[in-house]
């Protein structure tokens, strides 16, 4: 399906976009969906938010094939946006050979408790609202239950869950679900309670929740509410002008103690899918066979239910055979947590960089007082190697001056500018950190050293060792290969190749144990790390530190090294849309 007009160009429809978190199904992926979960002529359709109608239109597609005639009065459902409401109602209606206002999507708010009608009047009527400010939707008394249908199907909005007031999360909270859980956490939990049992729900969603640790409340519930037939994962990113790495879920939902066997012998595909190759073609033969496999444009594992935990990272199921082994050996690695033998910080957030972060000149020449200024560091681009010694002009951070330095040139900068100070900018800032992680990464995951004692902006995470003598030990470690490939594992896709590693899952990245390591090894790590450190592009430095810590670790480096190279590989190739 084509995106929405002027999405990301710019003005009130990309302002609206936006807001709404609208990006919308390619047609292959929609009609992947559409063919897992629908397989009666008679069956019905729901779509919280149906966009420009893509899912539904592939859901009308495949009732026509399996004999459905008058299928468009099998769909139903709600889209939030007017004019894609419109636009959605006319597609499918151009598509059916029937008149726009015969096909049964309405303009609602789904997770207001809106739900579309069943009634025999042909007609997608409300049966319970809130309104939504700007929208204008029809308010009329709020109906606890939804109608059943037997399919649902669902791409719901990608934007923060901050937006949604309070109101709209509380039946996703009193499912268990987290508070950091993105708002497709939500739409997960509501759509559940319109699907009879039995019935089947396809969804394409962020992949984050596979992963994450606030995705543990939604893998709790779909284990408890569903059978978990097949999840996928896609090679390239989906959604061209969306930064979201994609996965398809295919479930029936089995709730309830009585069905708690069916759900435990369920066996779990997690399939991969490579670009290039028509989808559900791969997926057939990726589902021709009983257990893990491997063809052109797929790659298939089986996992029981009864043996996925809401506690782990499902994520891990669509890597490479020989990168799973990996991954279960670097598990059973010991060591201790980063946050073990360090405290992690973000950086500084200032508000208004472009008032508070100035290059030395800028500063100069507004003529502010040196003792407003503090020298910093902005972005892991700026560092050429792995220390800030070498950051050849650091720019300053401007410390908002108090009411009785109402005269100085600080002040006078900041009026000029229309800013009187910063919610972020109170007080001296904390001391600089020793070791410096730029964690958004797409090439290199580098841990600086911070030599300069330069205070880092919050495009850095700061890592202050519990033991200053352990800086030159934590530097050489986490600049060694089996962080990198740990933090493939522990860090978040975030689409276009791009790797987030937060500072929870940084604190959880497991290390040798400073205080464990033997005396020589520690020595001769450090003495690789400082090596590193002068020459960063020393090949023969790099491996030695690689085999080093990999002997810390009790890790075999080439398999290690392999297996990092080919999850890197993989994450940069998903630039892209499908």
């Amino acid at each position: 399906m084509r995106q929405a007009e002027g999405y990301w160009g710019g003005g009130r429809a990309r302002q609206k976009a936006r807001q709404l978190g609208q990006v919308f199904t390619p047609a292959p992926l929609a009609n992947l969906i559409a063919a897992r979960c629908i397989s009666r002529p008679e069956a019905t359709v729901f779509d919280p938010c149906v966009g420009e109608g893509a899912l539904l239109l592939a859901a009308g597609q495949r009732l026509a094939a399996l004999g459905a005639t008058a299928w468009h009065r099998q769909l139903f459902g709600l889209e939030i946006d007017p004019e894609a409401w419109a636009i959605g109602r006319q597609r499918l209606a151009a598509a059916a050979g029937v008149a726009v206002d015969e096909i049964r999507v309405a303009r609602g708010d789904f997770l207001a408790g809106q739900w579309p009608d069943l009634g025999p009047d042909g007609q997608a009527s409300l049966q319970a609202a809130d309104t939504l400010p700007g929208l204008a939707l029809p308010a009329v008394a709020r109906c606890p239950s939804p109608p059943l249908f037997d399919v649902a199907i669902m791409n719901p909005p990608y934007t923060r869950q901050e937006l949604l007031p309070a109101a709209r999360k509380a039946d996703g909270h009193a499912a268990g679900l987290s508070r950091r859980i993105g708002l497709h956490g939500h739409f997960w939990v509501h759509l559940a309670r319109c699907l009879r049992e039995g019935g089947w729900l396809g969804a394409i969603t962020t992949a984050t929740w596979l992963s994450v640790d606030s995705g543990h409340g939604l893998r709790a519930f779909l284990l408890e509410q569903f059978r978990v037939h097949l999840l996928i994962d896609l090679e390239r990113d989906v959604f061209p002008d969306a930064c979201v790495e994609a996965c398809i879920a295919i479930l029936e939902k089995r709730s309830g103690p009585a069905a708690a066997a069916a759900r435990a012998e369920t066996p779990v595909r997690f399939v991969r899918l490579g670009a290039g190759r028509d989808p559900q073609a791969a997926l057939a033969e990726a589902l021709a066979g009983e257990g893990a496999g491997e063809g052109e444009g797929w790659r298939a594992r089986v996992v029981p239910q009864a043996a996925l935990t809401a506690a782990e990272r499902w994520s891990r199921f669509f890597l490479p055979a020989a990168a799973f082994r990996v991954v279960r050996a670097a598990e059973s690695a010991p060591g201790v947590p980063l946050a073990a033998v360090a405290h992690l910080r973000r950086g500084i957030t200032t508000g208004n960089n472009r008032v508070f972060l100035l290059t030395a000149e800028a500063a100069r020449a507004a003529g502010i007082e040196a003792a407003h200024l503090r020298a910093i560091v902005r972005s892991p681009r700026e560092i050429p190697g792995l220390d800030t010694d070498a950051v050849a002009a650091p720019a300053k951070l401007l410390l908002p001056p108090n009411p009785e330095q109402s005269d100085s040139g600080a002040a006078a900068y900041l009026r000029a500018r229309g800013v009187s100070g910063s919610a972020y900018l109170r007080g001296e800032p904390p001391p600089p950190a020793p070791l410096l992680f730029g964690y958004a990464v797409r090439g290199r995951k580098a841990f600086f050293r911070n030599s300069a004692c330069l205070l880092a902006s919050d495009n850095f995470l700061e890592i202050v060792p519990r033991h200053p003598d352990d800086v030159p030990l934590l530097f050489a470690l986490l600049n060694a290969l089996p962080t990198a490939f740990r933090l493939e594992t522990l860090g978040r896709g975030q689409g276009r190749g791009l790797l987030k590693i937060q500072r929870r899952e940084l604190a959880a990245l497991v290390l040798p144990d400073p205080a464990r390591l033997d005396p020589g090894l520690r020595r001769e790590l450090e003495s690789l790390g400082e090596a590193l450190r002068r020459e960063p592009d020393c090949v023969a430095a790099r491996t030695a530190l690689d085999e080093a810590a990999c002997s810390a670790c009790g890790l075999d480096p080439e398999a290690l090294r392999r297996a990092e190279q080919e999850l890197v590989t993989g994450r940069l190739a998903r630039k892209g849309a499908w």
